[in-house]
């Protein structure tokens, strides 16, 4: 009966951590499950295959969501017939609650270099029921310009974590930059663009050229800006400098660039546009 063992699995994953707790469900993840893993519910009304092999999708079953209050910011700031982009799938969750926030009428493209990434992305497209007229996938990276760049393959157990600055053996992706994207799709206005590019943040608005999303959420890890000598505090410089001032998820004002960010993402409202 996998429905039940489906649930006597979540239910061990969800109970209190132990020391050899994540060795043991990753075992399972591999004995235990498909290599897609099990079906569970991530966010209201948003399903997910998610295997534990990979750390946010253990996160996800044991919590029960990810990132909520950046998915409820997605919902509150998209409505039916607006346009988003988002830089970085992973398994698809922040481009399945945007694509449903703009409905059959809007425009939500999702920009991946990662193939297996894409690929678990449709899957859970499929799942929720989502066609590639409501959600576009696209195989590349957003950059400063257009060109071809090599990407060390993600890790099996954190492929969220892939990073263009990353060393190692991999393949080669296209780099395009959100302009020329947002024109060949004919994507503009942008009402709202979410960068989860592990320290590549710059490169991408670099590549913005005049277009300017009324929203951006921009990932902003302390260990990310360590790890490839990228600073915070030209980052958050960068974005006012672009004519965006600076929030959390709650809507306050960021002031300093070493302040501690709920869910790691910082909030750029353009001027003159407001966020809901």
């Amino acid at each position: 009966m996998p429905r039940l063992r489906d649930r006597l699995l979540r239910r061990y994953i969800s109970a209190p951590d132990h020391p050899a707790k994540f060795r043991f469900v990753r075992w399972l993840g591999r004995h235990a499950m498909t290599s897609d893993g099990i079906v569970a519910g991530v966010h209201p009304g948003v399903m997910l295959w998610l295997n534990p092999i990979d750390w946010i999708e253990y996160l996800m079953l044991r919590d029960g969501s990810y990132e909520p209050l950046t998915l409820d910011f997605l919902q509150r700031n998209l409505r039916p017939s607006e346009s988003a982009i988002l830089a970085g799938v992973n398994n698809g969750l922040h481009s399945i609650v945007a694509a449903r926030a703009v409905g059959a009428t809007g425009k939500v493209v999702g920009c991946e270099p990662q193939p297996g990434a894409l690929l678990r992305a449709r899957l859970n497209m499929e799942l929720n029921g989502l066609s590639d007229g409501s959600l576009r996938l696209v195989a590349c990276a957003l950059g400063s310009g257009r060109g071809l760049t090599p990407m060390a393959w993600s890790a099996a157990d954190n492929p969220g974590a892939a990073s263009l600055l990353t060393q190692g053996a991999g393949f080669t992706v296209p780099l395009v930059s959100l302009a020329e994207l947002a024109s060949s799709l004919e994507l503009a206005p942008i009402r709202l663009m979410l960068l989860d590019v592990q320290g590549f943040e710059m490169q991408v608005l670099d590549g913005l050229g005049e277009l300017r999303p009324a929203i951006v959420i921009v990932e902003d890890d302390p260990t990310y800006s360590a790890g490839f000598g990228q600073s915070r505090a030209a980052l958050h410089q960068r974005l006012r400098d672009l004519g965006y001032s600076l929030r959390d998820l709650h809507g306050t004002p960021v002031e300093a660039s070493d302040v501690e960010l709920e869910e790691r993402n910082l909030v750029g409202v353009f001027r003159g546009c407001e966020a809901r």
